[in-house]
């Protein structure tokens, strides 16, 4: 994480800590700035969902890493799916191009090991952005890609 330390974040959530809610505060900013710079290369309306909450607390129902051909070479997606707390809408993120991976994914018994906590996308130069994502079980899960395709829908629980 470049800007959204992880340390500073658990720091807020201590209500005898509030004096660092500014400083998270100014931090957040900060990588709005830096988000911003991204906005040609991000689907708009995944530019605007993800403004209203960054996905704060959101699960992750699914995340796929898939071999796509493309004629006689290949590259791989990642396919990952979203639900908001607070309702049955889902965010498909379908990542293309994945050419780097690296998680510390710790699936454990109590619920909330992938509930989506905070994250950064950054751009890691004029063809690939990255996306870090801090989980609540204190995972991680970092990588690269060079296209986003976004779609949003209600799950049907019948």
């Amino acid at each position: 994480m470049k800007f959204l330390l992880e340390d500073l974040y658990f720091l807020t959530t201590d209500p005898n800590l509030d004096q660092f809610d500014d400083l998270w505060n100014v931090q957040v900013t900060k990588y709005l700035q830096a988000f911003k710079a991204l906005y040609p290369r991000l689907p708009k309306r995944f530019v605007q969902n993800y403004l209203k909450t960054h996905f704060h607390d959101f699960v992750i129902l699914s995340c796929c890493i898939k071999r796509v051909l493309r004629g006689s070479s290949f590259r791989y997606d990642l396919i990952m799916d979203l639900q908001e707390y607070a309702n049955e809408n889902v965010h498909q993120l379908h990542f293309q191009n994945v050419s780097m991976l690296k998680s510390n994914l710790c699936f454990q018994v109590f619920c909330g090991t992938c509930d989506w906590i905070f994250a950064e996308f950054l751009p890691v130069d004029d063809q690939k952005m990255s996306l870090e994502v801090v989980l609540f079980s204190d995972s991680k899960l970092y990588f690269e890609f060079t296209k986003l395709k976004y779609k949003k829908y209600t799950e049907n629980k019948s």
